[in-house]
């Protein structure tokens, strides 16, 4: 930023850096303090691991999926504490700050390991302070900023505790190192005017699938040596890589000691890429094809609810029409968490194809698809659907998307229920067989829920449903107690 720029965007970093979440203030806060985040096994043989490798967390109580901020102290690598920075208290994040490891007791790679093992902690224990997963930022100041870039951009560090580093929300270091730190070097004998980009520089690892990168600086002028210009070739050779959001700010008047200026700055990346999820969701004025006035009310309702409780990366999904919602809690049914109702009533296959990205994004571990019922009911009853392989292409044109798009998930396609109604027969099983005849290509695994619901004639068990359609409390067992194999691989 030229000094021209900088009262200009000052004044609008302060106002939209007030908070992240109209709840921020208002909202009561709690610290918890000395966490250890490795493995008691872990320390039991070194003291000054088992004392240094804690962090704290702050964060709102009572409040569900907020974001959380993973704060890394500075300090050269050889000194600092963690502490809450006060500019990021009530702004509607969680906060978690991290001590690590320091050189001389330390040595490289030990402060990079503890940073990926707290990192690793936040992403499978944030839940269970009411954040959401999928929405973990990470910053620090100076080595802090050094060791958010090392666990963001080289994925190995990560990788050791089981956790992708692109889940990762944002990354967003104030003034750090892009080639490999001072304080390696020192250990190695190297001076430190001698600049060295190895294995343990953040710019030997650019990558285009990296998180959204925010480099912030002080002045080019009055910054440490050649810092500034680290972080810019940083930004250009991210770009290079193909990498779509990689940005650099340099707060001209400001030093090194610039972390107070960038914290708005920071505030202000988290809000714009909470933003972007609202991108994820299909918009409000959205007309489905095959939509009746109450199922166009309800979708938007539901939609609603799923933006206010997001999804988490790795998450199993059972994504449907009214038969999948009013499964109500499948983690509770299944005895295992992380399982999410994507389910909308009076939902077809058009409705699920206009509504994908949540899943592209998110990624989950396994989805198990359950449509196409009321695109029949609309067949035979209004005649607005053209036919029968009009939805059992829709079905395959979902799964096909979705294992282009997140091919690591599992998809699962179950077939469409039997109903109480004869003239529904024919239909569901030309359906079905289509959903079954494409299975060998190798995109889905079918699961037969048609054959362990219908009697023998076809029709839905009578014990099992409240109206030929829908299930019951019985009905709703037999289908958890069959795919439960499923679910638990």
């Amino acid at each position: 930023m030229k000094n021209r720029n900088m009262k200009k965007i000052m004044l609008v970093v302060l106002w939209l850096g007030v908070s992240i979440i109209a709840y921020a203030q208002e909202a009561g806060y709690v610290t918890e303090s000395d966490i250890a985040y490795y493995p008691e096994s872990a320390n039991q043989s070194d003291a000054y691991k088992s004392g240094r490798c804690v962090l704290d967390i702050y964060y709102p109580k009572g409040v569900k999926n907020f974001p959380t901020i993973v704060w890394f102290h500075g300090g050269g690598l050889t000194n600092g504490e963690k502490s809450i920075p006060e500019t990021l208290k009530e702004k509607g994040a969680a906060v978690v700050t991290v001590n690590y490891r320091l050189s001389p007791k330390a040595k490289a790679p030990a402060y990079i390991e503890d940073a990926a093992a707290a990192v690793a902690w936040t992403f499978k224990n944030i839940t269970k302070y009411g954040g959401n997963s999928s929405l973990i930022f990470i910053s620090g100041h100076s080595a802090g900023g050094y060791l958010a870039l090392m666990v963001g951009m080289d994925k190995k560090w990560l990788n050791v505790h089981g956790i992708n580093a692109n889940h990762i929300a944002g990354l967003i270091p104030f003034s750090g190192h892009n080639i490999t730190h001072f304080t390696v070097r020192e250990e190695r004998g190297i001076k430190g005017t001698q600049p060295v980009i190895d294995d343990l520089a953040p710019l030997y690892h650019v990558r285009p699938d990296a998180p959204p990168l925010l480099l912030i600086t002080g002045d080019r002028e009055m910054e440490l040596l050649g810092r500034q210009e680290e972080n810019a070739y940083m930004m250009r050779m991210m770009k290079v890589a193909g990498h779509q959001d990689a940005r650099l700010l340099e707060l001209d008047g400001y030093g090194h000691n610039m972390a107070e200026p960038a914290f708005p700055l920071l505030l202000n990346e988290v809000k714009r890429i909470l933003k972007r999820f609202d991108g994820l969701y299909p918009p409000k004025d959205l007309v489905v094809k095959y939509h009746n006035e109450w199922t166009r009310n309800h979708y938007q309702e539901r939609i609603n609810e799923f933006k206010n409780n997001p999804l988490n990366y790795g998450d199993i999904v059972f994504l449907g029409n009214s038969i999948t919602e009013e499964g109500k809690d499948w983690a509770a049914k299944l005895g295992i968490p992380n399982v999410k109702n994507r389910g909308i009533g009076g939902d077809g296959t058009d409705g699920v194809l206009n509504r994908l990205d949540e899943f592209f994004h998110f990624k989950p571990k396994a989805i198990f698809l359950l449509i196409g019922i009321n695109d029949l009911f609309n067949l035979h009853l209004k005649k607005e659907i053209p036919s029968a392989e009009y939805v059992g292409n829709n079905i395959l044109k979902i799964v096909n998307l979705l294992s282009e798009k997140t091919p690591n998930t599992k998809i699962y396609v179950q077939t469409i229920l039997p109903t109480g109604e004869k003239f529904m027969k024919e239909n569901i099983s030309k359906v079905n067989e289509m959903i079954k005849s494409q299975e060998k290509e190798g995109k889905y695994k079918v699961i037969d829920l048609y054959s362990i619901l219908a009697d023998d004639k076809g029709l839905m068990k009578k014990e099992l449903t409240y109206d030929g359609t829908h299930l019951n409390d019985a009905g709703y067992k037999v289908w958890v107690d069959y795919i439960a194999k499923y679910v638990n691989q």
